[in-house]
């Protein structure tokens, strides 16, 4: 139906890279396409937001309820921050995915947003524990794949062990992964990370040392695996 600028399309709508021409982006109910703004489309409508035909998942829901998109070439984006939270249905790690951003492929939708830390930790202590996945790969032919970080800092494990930095980048869509961390044992402190491209390792380091030990009423410090000299109260 159309209406000046302003044109709706009923039923079971889809979205498709017109590059490619096959459907990938779903939404159950009507869709009203604004054409009022020069080279610019404003897509409107409430329902269900879906990908079907996912590898190992079959349907894939992404949002239910009302909705405003900019469309920017095959990409669209929330506006005037129509979407609500309680209507995400997108979950990574069990966890909700909050977006605002979607990029139709040829099979695919690349999803940008981020899961909050505040569904899962308390202020006291998300100072110290960094959560986030900033993107989410989509692919009918190749299922659920996402970019995400987990940081810790400063954790204490049990009263002898303590974590001073823990990092873990995983991006699943270029196939990389990261890791870097610095443990205390008592004493003994030491630090690892390594990191994996397209399944070939790029490279790994260890590092281990002693926190300074004095020993007795000596000017020794052992250190770094070493003797260290200097800087010591005798």
């Amino acid at each position: 139906m159309t209406n000046g600028n302003l044109k709706t399309i009923t039923g079971n709508v889809t979205i498709e890279n017109n590059i490619c021409n096959n459907a990938v982006l779903e939404f159950s109910g009507d869709l009203t396409i604004d054409l009022s703004v020069l080279s610019q489309e404003f897509i409107t409508g409430t329902g269900t937001i879906f990908i079907t035909n996912i590898q190992n998942r079959g349907t894939v829901n992404l949002y239910n309820g009302s909705f405003e998109f900019n469309v920017v070439n095959s990409s669209l984006y929330e506006r005037n921050n129509s979407f609500t939270v309680s209507n995400y249905l997108l979950k990574v790690a069990l966890l909700n995915f909050d977006f605002n951003f979607i990029k139709v492929g040829c099979d695919n939708a690349l999803i940008d947003g981020e899961i909050g830390m505040s569904e899962i930790l308390t202020d006291n202590i998300s100072d110290d524990i960094d959560f986030e996945v900033t993107n989410v790969n989509i692919s009918k032919s190749l299922g659920i794949d996402f970019v995400g970080k987990l940081e810790l800092e400063d954790i204490k494990l049990r009263k002898t062990i303590e974590v001073d930095k823990f990092l873990f980048d995983y991006n699943a869509i270029d196939n990389e992964f990261e890791i870097e961390a610095d443990i205390e044992i008592i004493w003994l402190d030491f630090g690892f990370g390594g990191k994996l491209g397209n399944g070939k390792l790029e490279y790994l380091a260890v590092s281990s040392g002693f926190n300074p030990i004095l020993t007795g009423t000596s000017c020794f410090a052992f250190t770094e695996g070493g003797i260290e000299i200097g800087n010591l109260k005798c």
